[in-house]
């Protein structure tokens, strides 16, 4: 249960950071207040209404109206009051900001409108009307008209009106005049707006072409281009007529013509190009056989505002809050320009304005988590639109104070205790410890998570479900209420191997117990020897036929179950190819040598440890290599360059020789065994021996002599020893186990963690069993 536990802890705490994410809850609405144009008075009860629509609501006693849960987009507000004119705003809203459109409405008042707006008496006509009007029909429209000709009489030059429409007859008098075209201009004024009519009159001429052009006035405003005018022979005979222009902005065509009877058409244009916002007067002389004329021409050149930004991008960093740019106006009259932001962390200030405006950008961190965040301000205008891109980045919390860890007590194979001291976090700041641990030295916050701890005063945790004969290194983490966290100091502890038992398998006659008599190719191939040669085949042990004429064996070591070595007394060495053991004889050893121990790689290269000295055998030839030692009672193998060996020190091959390891050379070392190149294990008498690279330190005394050791890793390591005694190591000490023997234990092999042998000084075979460890390749 523990390591389903321990999966699903691991997959939390080490889920990827999700992008981040707007954390608070996001509202979008429209707000203004209405009021009076002039007065600026708030204006209560004005019915408000949205394109495209959302609802109808009216403003309070303070003006103010508010549009909430509306979806984000571009909206028409409409505000409507009786006794106000309509207005209209246009308004965008991104989601989860608040857009501002604040409306003024103008009281209504009287409005003049006068019909028609050019009188045409042509060559006909005498009396002709026009019709005012109060359009808005609020209060009393006064009116006055003013004309110039002496030819044309109106009816009334003033008047005053309320819902009702006054009629005032313009009328010509042609006697007056002699043959030609005539105009003039009624002025109108009013209290509510002023205007002008242009008024034409013709006396035909019957006796000679006679030109009249219709109209004379041609007013193209700020966006009209062409228009056309009417050239009329209002006499006899045929009437040839040519234009010009006062300006090159304006041009006409056709520019000359011929006309007898019918009208001709006239096309002014007008071109603003490269011309200056402005109001220009032109004419279009023309000229005939029947008379001159000059039509009038009137044109705005608007102003064109263009937008410019001074800066379209900013990165705020983790701790900037506010920055400016500069809204401008690179063209000519009034920009008007709104901006708009599309996130709720990003504001600006103003959001509005009219041409030359520093605007300060604003971002808000406040309820965000750790990450980097992108918004966009859109800036529309009438004079173009453009965009500013922002980054934001909000950092980690603040780490809290760190925790020490003590060193983990009561360890056991499958729990241990771990002790810390208080973090001094206040309540309000404190959230969480956090227990993690690894089987690798470097622990964080990716590694296992234990548990998780709520209170402060909490200070100790037994850690369950662990593995035994394992490492463990383990960390906790004070986490603080903004999410903050820091990491204690690294503690470690291994935890105990359940153990197995040992028990005499059977007793061998002819076994020389020495430390090196046995060696266990595997749980079904074990060899023992000394006068005699024993094999274990998994089932039964049998006497192995021994080659004759060699001496007691003190040593035997294998690479594979068809690759075996044995060395002895008197010169002694044998070799193994999977079926039968046959003597090996070199010039260089005598019946005086007396070998030890034996260590290979392969059948080409084979090392044996003598009386001072070491045998290499490279498959061809045998070397002798002499050294300042007692006898080499043992020797242990990582690789074929790297050798250790125990006599009165330490030896090590190095792949060219062999040396003294330094600091070794006050104590004769019995047995040896080798995890790695700092992990060397030795015992003499009743102490250990630990060299881990650099130097050779008594790791531990015992109460009794030992002769055999064989380390199977780092955290599980056994020692043999007088009286049958037998220790276990479990990375942290030695502890004594139950053996079934009194008798000297000279030798151990363990074939793995869960298996293993010894041999006694009576020839008994132990077996060590742990049926709780799975088995291992």
């Amino acid at each position: 249960m523990f390591f389903v536990l321990a999966i699903v802890l691991s997959s939390l705490s080490c889920k990827k950071a999700e992008a981040p994410s707007d954390a608070p809850v996001i509202i979008t609405k429209i707000i203004g207040t209405v009021t009076n144009k002039v007065t600026s008075a708030l204006l209560q009860g004005v019915q408000i209404t949205t394109s495209p629509v959302t609802s109808t609501i009216t403003t309070d006693a303070n003006g103010k109206y508010e549009f909430d849960k509306v979806t984000a987009g571009s909206y028409v507000i409409t505000a409507v009051k009786a006794g106000y004119k309509d207005s209209q705003i246009n308004v965008t809203i991104t989601e989860g900001n608040t857009a501002t459109a604040d409306i003024q409405l103008e009281e209504k008042t009287s409005e003049l409108e006068i019909t028609p707006s050019f009188v045409d008496f042509s060559t006909s006509e005498t009396k002709i009307t026009l019709s005012i009007n109060n359009k808005s029909g609020i209060g009393s429209l006064n009116f006055n008209l003013a004309k110039t000709a002496s030819w044309l009489t109106l009816s009334e030059s003033a008047g005053s009106i309320t819902n009702n429409i006054k009629y005032i007859d313009l009328t010509v008098d042609r006697s007056q005049v002699g043959y030609g075209s005539y105009n003039d201009v009624i002025t109108v004024t009013s209290n509510g707006g002023n205007t002008s009519i242009s008024v034409q009159m013709v006396k035909q001429n019957p006796n000679a072409p006679q030109l009249t052009v219709t109209p004379v006035l041609n007013d193209f405003g700020g966006t009209k281009t062409e228009t056309n005018v009417t050239l009329s022979n209002t006499g006899t005979g045929s009437l040839t007529w040519s234009a010009t222009t006062s300006d090159a902005w304006i041009t006409v065509s056709p520019a000359s013509g011929d006309i007898s009877t019918n009208a001709t058409t006239v096309t002014i244009k007008v071109n603003r190009n490269s011309l200056a916002p402005g109001n220009y007067n032109g004419t279009v002389q023309f000229a005939s056989n029947g008379g001159n004329q000059t039509a009038t021409v009137k044109m705005n050149v608007p102003a064109v505002p263009v937008l410019s930004i001074t800066q379209r991008s900013f990165d705020f960093g983790q701790t900037v809050t506010s920055q400016t740019f500069v809204v401008n106006n690179i063209g000519t009259g009034t920009l008007t320009w709104n901006i708009a932001s599309d996130k709720p962390w990003l504001t600006v200030s103003p959001a509005q304005g009219t041409n030359y405006t520093s605007t300060t950008i604003s971002v808000n961190r406040t309820g965000y988590t750790t990450g980097t965040y992108t918004g966009k301000l859109s800036i529309t205008s009438n004079g173009g639109s453009d965009q500013v891109d922002v980054t934001m980045a909000v950092p980690p919390p603040a780490p809290p104070p760190s925790v020490v860890l003590a060193t983990p007590e009561n360890v056991t194979a499958y729990s241990c205790d771990l002790r810390w001291q208080q973090s001094t976090l206040g309540t309000n700041d404190f959230s969480s410890y956090k227990i993690y641990y690894d089987t690798q030295p470097n622990v964080t916050e990716n590694s296992t998570l234990v548990t998780t701890i709520t209170n402060s005063s909490t200070v100790t945790k037994n850690i369950t479900g662990l593995k035994g004969g394992t490492k463990y290194y383990f960390r906790i983490y004070v986490v603080n209420a903004a999410g903050g966290s820091a990491g204690s100091n690294i503690v470690n502890a291994t935890t105990e191997i359940q153990l197995g038992t040992w028990s005499v398998a059977i007793t061998l006659t002819g076994v020389n117990p020495s430390a090196n008599c046995l060696f266990s190719v595997s749980e079904t191939d074990v060899w023992a020897v000394g006068d005699e040669i024993w094999h274990y085949n998994g089932t039964t042990w049998i006497k192995d036929l021994k080659p004759s004429g060699i001496g007691k064996l003190n040593g035997v070591y294998f690479t594979s179950a068809s690759e075996g070595w044995a060395v002895g007394a008197s010169g002694t060495v044998i070799r193994y190819n999977g079926s039968t053991w046959s003597k090996i004889t070199s010039p260089v050893f005598s019946s005086s040598n007396n070998f030890y121990d034996v260590v290979l790689t392969s059948g080409n290269d084979v090392w044996i440890s003598g009386d001072g000295a070491f045998y290499h055998f490279d498959g061809s030839a045998w070397i002798k290599s002499t050294v300042s030692a007692y006898g080499i009672v043992d020797m242990d193998l990582l690789t074929s360059n790297e050798i250790y060996a125990s006599s009165g020190s330490l030896w090590k091959y190095n792949g060219v020789g062999w040396a003294s390891v330094p600091g070794s050379s006050s104590t004769a070392y019995e047995c040896i065994s080798v995890i790695s190149s700092n992990n060397v294990w030795s015992v003499y008498y009743s102490s250990i021996y630990h060299y881990d690279g650099n130097a050779v330190v008594k790791d531990t005394t015992l109460s009794s002599d030992k002769y055999g050791i064989d380390m199977v890793s780092e955290n599980d390591g056994w020692v043999g020893g007088e009286y049958g005694y037998i220790y276990h190591y479990n990375g942290n000490l030695w502890k004594n186990v139950t053996s079934p023997t009194s008798h000297y234990i000279y030798c151990i092999r363990m074939t793995s963690a869960k298996t293993g042998w010894a041999v006694s000084s009576t020839g008994e075979i132990l077996r060590y069993l742990n049926s709780s460890l799975k088995k291992k390749r």
